[in-house]
């Protein structure tokens, strides 16, 4: 319903405004610069990393924003359903406008009618049937149509790439509902330990045993590859899956892709009092232990250095080989630092009457797990759009055909995208039928 001056409602302009291109448009352009950001600002790291990587007015900015989760956080998944909302409507109402210039827009009366054609020629000089000479052009399915001037000819080629801009619509769409529904679905967590460890997957019924990991070093001591082995178990079934992970490999069960994303050293670390042995943990370096008997005493195990050795470039290792093993090290008491130093592995750490000792070095994997049940949905958008793509670009939709004025056969043709190439084709192929050119080959 419309008000008396003739203006649409707030309503019917708030509908309006839905399923406008204007709104496409500026959502994707947020969503593009919003993607940008959360491709520059790390992902998911503790709220302490922000504050020391870009100080505390920027860190306030980022974490109110929520730009530490930008994919997931309430806005942009807002964004990312309106955008939908835009796409769906945009589809389902264009869709019966397409649907009906598909089954009535190519037809000879309706291009007799028009007139709008983007170039006539004459065919005085052909020398063949016009069904021949549509053939030359590249049109194959031509339609006769008896008129009291005579016979007239029609034909269209690549129609199909009238749908192309609206599979777009729909292949975009898919995309994201694809990203927006794995990001409600899908997992995405680390787990890390040594051989022999089987570690929870957190959220799922499932457990991950690292039977083994490997380490393939070149002569020059750069890796080749990094090797896990895995078994995948359903603790609620007993099912199991055993496989291997590595870079660029990853290993897949029960619907979960395993990852070999990183490794680091972890060592033992025995606690002693006065002498007596209270516990031995075992550290992955960035790590720590706290006293037994004394909560406030921790030691954190900052790094590894398998071949220890003081260089101008300071503290490395000048192998990944174990042949001079030393652990850095920092002491807290109370929260507050106390020291931080490196120690030979065996040789022990003291703090008051607690010692601490490192043993036993040995490499650990980090396996990275991924679970996206919405994947095939967003290759499917994927897919739809590169066809959308081909039909938009490469098949152009054209059209020829014939009319009669004053006494005279005219062949006329349409393109809405690449009119001059079948300008240019039409045009070749009347000069190789022409009767002129014909005359000149059998001289």
């Amino acid at each position: 319903m419309k008000i008396a001056d003739g203006k649409k409602t707030l309503p019917r302009r708030l509908w309006a405004f839905l399923h406008s291109m204007r709104l496409a448009v500026a959502l994707l352009l947020v969503l593009t610069l919003v993607c940008v950001l959360g491709s520059v600002v790390p992902q998911g790291s503790p709220q302490a990393y922000y504050q020391v990587e870009y100080g505390p007015f920027w860190a306030g900015c980022i974490l109110f924003l929520q730009l530490d989760h930008v994919f997931s956080c309430w806005w942009f998944l807002l964004l990312t359903v309106f955008l939908c909302v835009n796409l769906v409507l945009c589809s389902v109402l264009r869709f019966p406008a397409v649907r009906k210039r598909w089954k009535t827009e190519f037809c000879l009366e309706k291009r007799i009618r028009e007139g709008r054609e983007d170039f006539l020629f004459s065919l005085e000089e052909c020398a063949v049937p016009a069904e021949e000479l549509f053939a030359r052009a590249g049109f194959r399915r031509v339609q006769r149509s008896g008129r009291d001037e005579g016979t007239l000819y029609y034909a269209v080629r690549n129609r199909a790439g009238l749908w192309g801009s609206w599979l777009c619509h729909v292949g975009i769409l898919l995309i994201i509902a694809g990203f927006f529904l794995g990001q409600l679905l899908s997992l995405e967590t680390y787990v890390y330990g040594l051989p022999g460890d089987v570690l929870p997957v957190e959220g799922t019924p499932y457990t991950i045993g690292i039977d083994d990991f490997s380490v393939a070093l070149r002569e020059d001591y750069t890796v080749e590859q990094y090797t896990a082995s895995l078994t995948v178990t359903n603790a609620e079934t007993g099912e199991s899956v055993s496989g291997q992970a590595q870079v660029n490999h990853p290993m897949d069960a029960f619907g979960l892709r395993l990852y070999q994303n990183s490794t680091g050293w972890s060592a033992n670390v025995a606690v002693y009092r006065d002498g007596a042995l209270l516990e031995t943990t075992r550290l992955c370096a960035g790590e720590y232990l706290t006293a037994p008997d004394d909560p406030d005493l921790a030691l954190l195990f900052e790094k590894f250095y398998p071949d220890y050795a003081v260089t101008d470039e300071g503290r490395k290792s000048l192998t990944p080989e174990i042949k001079n093993p030393y652990a850095q090290f920092s002491v807290y008491y109370e929260s507050q630092f106390v020291t931080s130093d490196v120690i030979r592995l065996g040789n022990r750490v003291w703090a008051g009457e607690y010692a601490f000792v490192f043993s036993d070095p040995q490499e650990y994997t980090l396996i990275q797990v991924l679970r996206d049940p919405m994947l095939w949905l967003t290759a499917l958008g994927g897919a739809v759009t590169l066809l959308a793509l081909l039909l938009c670009f490469y098949l152009r939709t054209e059209e020829i055909w014939t009319v009669k004025k004053e006494g005279q056969t005219f062949l006329c043709g349409r393109s809405r995208k690449g009119a001059e190439l079948l300008r240019e084709r039409a045009e070749a192929a009347l000069r190789e039928t022409s009767k002129s050119g014909r005359k000149e080959k059998l001289l």
